[in-house]
């Protein structure tokens, strides 16, 4: 423990840091995570926790801790179901929360003043968030992709349903600034996105998103990520030219029939970045040229 600062109640001093990560290893470094943490029960004051890799299934002693400004829960073995207690006494200060690299199937607390939300790497299906009075700026929804591919089914037999974020119903918060998408497979609908008024940077490589129905077309959008997702058709990228705001854009693997530099640069004339290249005076002098004629595979 370290930062001993005066209690917020006045009557002392207090520790208000505590960074106590597990150790990875093998013998004495696994005693070394902790399954149990109530005997940080007696520190109320505590403002910056850090636990992350242990073997948590929930919270303990944490809710208690009304003052929290910063929490670290990263590589535990929390679930959702684990996470109810924070439902019970949400911490109304709180303004940090990485959750990343855990067991979560969905989301949906609320923390009102938070501002930075890390659901990195788990196993999400659903995420909701409050979207009236929300200050979050930052939330990163990286690979949360099944862990393992369906199970084959025979003839006659009921896909399963899939797992993953599938749509973005639920997390467009007109408050956010970055959204990290990226690595979630069976995503596939951006309808939820259009309330991103604040919204600037926006990942959404490594998806199988096919249609951009959704974006958010009346905000600050500037920085849009789109690399190796499932977008095959021009009429898509003509939606791109809403977004006046867009000065960086990747859409390189991206299997558009007859994908330049120019018939990008045509329809979204204001970027300054394209495939984390400068656009230069012969992509200017391209784009000018229009789309050439349809070919067979268009």
């Amino acid at each position: 423990m370290k930062g001993l600062a005066k209690s917020v109640d006045g009557a002392g001093f207090a520790f208000t840091h505590l960074e106590l990560p597990g150790k990875d290893g093998e013998g004495d470094a696994i005693e070394e995570k902790f399954g149990n943490i109530d005997a940080l029960e007696p520190y109320v004051h505590l403002r910056y926790v850090n636990l992350s890799n242990h073997m948590l299934q929930n919270p303990g002693p944490l809710v208690k801790m009304s003052h929290l400004l910063s929490l670290n829960l990263s590589k535990n073995r929390l679930t959702a179901a684990g996470l109810e207690s924070f439902r019970e006494t949400p911490l109304k200060f709180l303004q940090v929360l990485d959750l990343s690299e855990n067991l979560l199937e969905n989301y949906s607390l609320d923390f009102p003043m938070l501002r930075e939300l890390y659901l990195n790497k788990n196993q999400l299906n659903n995420v909701k968030l409050i979207m009236e009075g929300s200050v979050l700026k930052l939330l990163d929804l990286r690979d949360n992709g099944p862990i393992e591919p369906p199970p084959a089914v025979t003839e006659g037999e009921e896909q399963p349903p899939l797992k993953g974020l599938q749509d973005c119903d639920g997390f467009g918060v007109p408050s956010l600034e970055t959204l990290l998408l990226t690595g979630n497979p069976n995503l596939k609908s951006l309808n939820g996105l259009q309330t991103l008024t604040g919204v600037t940077e926006l990942d959404l490589s490594g998806n199988g998103v096919e249609s951009l129905d959704g974006l958010p077309t009346n905000g600050k959008l500037s920085k849009l990520l789109m690399k190796d997702c499932k977008i095959a058709a021009w009429e898509e990228l003509d939606k791109l030219t809403a977004l006046t705001t867009v000065i960086e854009l990747d859409v390189e693997a991206c299997p558009l029939p007859g994908l330049t530099r120019g018939r990008i640069l045509m329809r979204v004339p204001g970027l300054k970045i394209l495939d984390r290249l400068p656009i230069r005076e012969d992509d200017t002098e391209a784009a000018k040229q229009g789309d050439p004629a349809p070919s067979a595979e268009e």
